[in-house]
């Protein structure tokens, strides 16, 4: 939405939905200031999980830290192909996360996943 509001000059317009919105384009006061300093403080792993077919988070990339680790749900599997939606209920996603959180190894499921258009 912010990205089609740019290309049309209307983004006041999308300010009147909401604050969150207008706050979520990239470089808005609000993104500038929450990526100021230290991205990743603390000596904390930081694991990133994203999936390429996002269409609220654009590009997609820009949900990865510098200096995290970095993962896509289609890495690996042609048949994921989840979005921002369906993203927390994918099975490879559940597995990954359990696999980071208790630091096992298991495989990681290929399912078909369509996308919701």
């Amino acid at each position: 939405m912010a990205n089609l509001a740019k290309v049309f000059g209307i983004t006041g317009v999308v300010e009147t939905v909401g604050p969150a919105f207008a706050q979520q384009i990239k470089g808005s006061a609000f993104i500038t200031n929450l990526n100021a300093g230290d991205p990743t403080p603390f000596s904390v792993k930081y694991d990133m999980l994203a999936t390429n077919g996002d269409q609220v988070v654009t590009p997609y990339t820009s949900a990865y830290l510098p200096g995290g680790t970095a993962w896509t749900a289609q890495n690996g599997c042609i048949l994921e192909a989840s979005e921002h939606l369906q993203f927390s209920y994918s099975a490879r996603v559940h597995t990954k996360v359990m696999n980071l959180l208790d630091g096992r190894n298991r495989a990681l499921p290929c399912n078909l996943v369509l996308p919701y258009v």
